[in-house]
Order: C-alpha cells, then sequence, then structure tokens
C-alpha cells in the first residue's frame, strides 16, 4: 500500500543538501539535478537512515525519462514514487505500482487546458503544480484536476511553504532544501 505523500517535502539536488536532509525531521524528499551514477549512492544513504524519496525522472542526468528509464530507477533504487511531466513515465509509474506524481506548469489558460486533459489522460495518484503562490486558483485546480494537489515553485521561504499548505486543497509542498535550512 503506499503511502500518502503530505507536509512539505524538500526537494534535494547535491550531496550537502542530502547532508542536511539526512539530519532533517523530514522523512521523505524529492530528488532533483543528479547524475544517474550518483544515484545508488544517494538511495543508500537514504534507506540507511530510514528515509524516502521521489525521482523527478525529467531532471536526472544520464536518463530517458521513459518507459525504460522509470522501470530502471523503480527496480534498482526502490524509490517512493516518479515525478515526471511525462505520460510514459506516469504510466511506468503505476504499473510498477510507486507514487505516480505529473507535474505540469500553469503559465496560462491552455497550459490549464492541456494538463488537465494528459491528467484525465494518466490518471496519476498526484498532481504537482507550478508555480505554488496561486491561492486563487488552488480550488479551480482541484476541481479540474481531480486528484490531490502538490503546490511546488516559487516558493521563498519556510514561512511561505507552511502558508501554502494550510490550505485544505493541498496535500504537500515542493521547496528546496537550501530554502528550509534558512529557516
Amino acid at each position: 500500500m503506499k503511502a500518502p505523500v503530505s507536509g512539505i517535502i524538500p526537494a534535494v539536488n547535491d550531496f550537502p543538501q542530502l547532508r542536511l536532509f539526512l539530519k532533517s525531521e523530514y522523512s521523505r524528499c524529492v530528488l532533483m539535478h543528479w547524475r544517474i551514477s550518483d544515484l545508488d549512492t544517494v538511495f543508500s544513504s537514504l534507506h540507511s537512515a530510514g528515509k524516502t524519496a521521489l525521482i523527478h525522472c525529467d531532471l536526472i542526468s544520464g536518463l530517458a525519462p521513459d518507459e525504460a528509464g522509470t522501470a530502471y530507477l523503480v527496480v534498482r533504487l526502490h524509490p517512493e514514487g516518479i515525478i515526471s511531466t511525462k505520460a510514459a513515465a506516469i504510466d511506468e509509474a503505476k504499473t510498477l505500482g510507486v507514487t505516480a506524481v505529473q507535474r505540469v506548469f500553469l503559465i496560462d489558460s491552455a497550459a490549464l487546458s492541456r494538463s488537465a486533459a494528459s491528467v484525465a489522460r494518466t490518471k496519476p495518484d498526484y498532481v504537482e503544480f507550478l508555480p505554488a503562490p496561486c491561492p486563487a486558483l488552488y480550488s479551480k485546480l482541484r476541481a479540474t484536476f481531480g486528484v490531490p494537489l502538490i503546490a511546488g515553485g516559487l516558493i521563498s521561504t519556510a514561512d511561505e511553504a507552511r502558508e501554502i499548505l494550510s490550505r485544505r486543497e493541498i496535500e504537500a509542498v515542493t521547496v528546496s532544501m537550501s530554502t528550509l535550512s534558512r529557516g
């Protein structure tokens, strides 16, 4: 059974941020901007600390964010889930039984329409939308996507992350580890 994704989820982009995360109170992170060759070491550290990760497979250097790339990550590393903008990666994550998070960029009404159509096709477990600071749209986004929401992008402070998370429409907030370590 998949654990629900909720709360603040730090984005971890390098080894210094990984060390901070491992010492933090947070139990899960999002891994972005890693080289595929570093992921065995990263997951060994995570598993030793009893922590989990969602992998943003579009942002892993040396990996294609397709069915084969997603399968490789899931079978080799056993992440909690996959984040991607690619339907093929979302479909494969669902097939393999890990949490599937579809990332969408809400730059205008046309992008929202395209994203809604894509989400309706893939039926992910969650939608991560960027940018996060658009509270007037949260209810509309929840109704449009019909799945739990994760807010991400353009969050400047830990207090701002907590404020976004306090909204009942939002399940989780992704925020950079560097933002959280500043307080």
